[in-house]
């Protein structure tokens, strides 16, 4: 019989830590967010929060005197001595998720899961130990958890079967659909639109559109938000890192080339997109006075749809989900229906 997870701890102070801590207070676990600073400070945003709750009668006098003992936000790892499940919410480098799990296995019981949010480092590549190793994997979140139903599970050829049903519970419990995945696969959402990303960066400098109407196009009726945008809303410099990594050991990378020299230039300019005020458009940004005519609307509806498929076709060859698990997946994803473009051409 697997455990049930119960008790979860939370590593990690940037906003998916916050977030992932926030979603699951609605929950009935007991808590622990560790953080390595300002902990006071977010203790008391926390608790002012709580009472704001009951007051409001969003909460009721059981649900705060549950979320004031079984909610503990700390300093140290000293707490996750009892926790079930840590996942590790911390930046983006393999170094610091190396240390960090190290310093955590002096504190884990025999049996506490270990996962990480990584968006682009494999899991086998953050523990040395085998011990640790067989309940080790990666749970990638998506932001805003609220909204957001899918959840990658990257597994690890040595993760055991006990272990991930235990996982799959878990998410399960919190509301969350789960595409299960291997190294093979590892981060395939993000990867797919990576890809998609740089054969329309390939397709605009190939046409005579501009990133602006590529963008005004896309968001009309495509996507909530322009293919260019989106990478400026991200960062161009989290992109390119996680980009190196997804291309260690990928066979095409000439297809990334121009797309990664561009955002190496603007990297190297210090222009990592909204953040700066500066990345594929200079923010705030102007409106494009070309007029886009509904020919030249459906002719890049057309070569965007054709261009998507043939990136689905790819996702396709490496996921081991089906048709329809991963167009849900990317659906939750994009924030659209990727069936319903047909009708648009």
């Amino acid at each position: 019989m697997t455990s049930e997870i119960r008790n979860i701890a939370i590593v990690g102070g940037g906003k998916m830590g916050g977030s992932l801590f926030h979603y699951l207070t609605k929950y009935d676990f007991n808590l622990v967010w560790v953080l390595r600073s300002d902990v006071e400070k977010t203790r008391k945003k926390y608790h002012r929060k709580l009472k704001r709750a009951l007051k409001n009668e969003l909460i009721n006098t059981e649900e705060f005197d549950f979320r004031m003992q079984h909610h503990q936000i700390s300093d140290t790892l000293q707490p996750t001595i009892d926790s079930d499940l840590v996942i590790e919410c911390i930046r983006e480098e393999l170094k610091a998720k190396q240390e960090l799990m190290l310093e955590l296995s002096h504190f884990l019981k025999p049996n506490a899961l270990i996962a990480s949010n990584s968006s682009s480092i494999l899991p086998e590549k953050l523990i040395s130990s085998t011990d640790l190793k067989n309940r080790t994997f990666g749970l990638h979140f998506f932001f805003p958890l609220e909204t957001k139903i899918m959840v990658e599970m990257v597994q690890s050829d040595v993760l055991s079967q006990e272990n991930s049903q235990r996982v799959q519970g878990f998410l399960n419990k919190i509301d969350k659909t789960i595409l299960i995945q291997g190294k093979k696969d590892a981060f395939l959402l993000n990867r797919l639109m990576l890809r998609f990303q740089a054969l329309v960066y390939k397709y605009t400098l190939e046409s005579d559109y501009s990133f602006a109407q590529i963008d005004t196009v896309s968001s009309k009726l495509l996507f909530p938000m322009g293919i260019f945008e989106m990478m400026d809303y991200i960062g161009l410099d989290l992109i390119h890192q996680s980009a190196k990594a997804y291309l260690l050991d990928q066979n095409d990378k000439s297809l990334y080339q121009e797309l990664m020299n561009f955002m190496e230039s603007k990297i190297q300019s210090n222009h990592f997109g909204i953040c700066t005020n500066q990345g594929f458009y200079t923010y705030p940004k102007e409106s494009d006075n070309k007029i886009i005519s509904e020919n030249q609307e459906k002719e890049i509806i057309k070569n965007l749809r054709s261009i998507f498929d043939d990136v689905f076709i790819w996702a396709s060859s490496l996921s081991g989900a089906s048709k329809q698990e991963l167009e849900f997946s990317i659906n939750d994803y994009l924030d659209t229906d990727i069936n319903e473009w047909h009708k648009l051409i």
